[in-house]
């Protein structure tokens, strides 16, 4: 086990001032990240954070790595533009949805996010914290990410 930590002294990785109370040396554990996932071979289980590249323009600084465009996202099913097809022909369950004002309808007749509609090509789409979506086909490859795990 030796052979996969690294020592760091505090001063590399905590200049920060709320870690001017740490003392002696943090130890690390090396990780490889080097096993991304493609989307096109297999999609992460619904609902679970994942660390994801996406192929969306994004800010960047002058002096920033070249193509990091990374977010923290959870995959949300929707329902295809075949399976909307399908309940509305009675193929497949077409459930009735009650909003809180009274108002009902089917789902085939309701168009959400993460629904193969518009702008997303895929029955799927990506929630990162907050209020922003990723469309389907905008994140590309996935990784999971691993328990955190402190030594002292």
């Amino acid at each position: 086990m030796e052979n996969n930590l690294i020592k760091m002294p505090q001063t590399q990785i905590a200049t920060n001032e709320s870690l001017s109370d740490l003392s002696g040396e943090l130890v690390c554990e090396e990780r490889k990240f080097d096993n991304w996932i493609n989307t096109k071979d297999c999609l992460p289980e619904a609902g679970k954070y994942v660390l994801a590249r996406h192929n969306r323009g994004t800010w960047i600084d002058s002096d920033d790595q070249s193509n990091v465009n990374c977010v923290v996202v959870k995959l949300e099913y929707g329902i295809s533009q075949e399976q909307r097809k399908k309940m509305k022909t009675g193929e497949l369950p077409d459930e009735i949805i009650k909003y809180p004002d009274g108002t009902i309808s089917r789902r085939s007749n309701i168009y959400r996010s993460e629904d193969e509609e518009g702008n997303n090509e895929k029955p799927y789409c990506w929630q990162q914290f907050g209020p922003d979506k990723f469309f389907g086909q905008t994140i590309t490859h996935w990784l999971p990410i691993p328990p955190l795990t402190i030594k002292r």
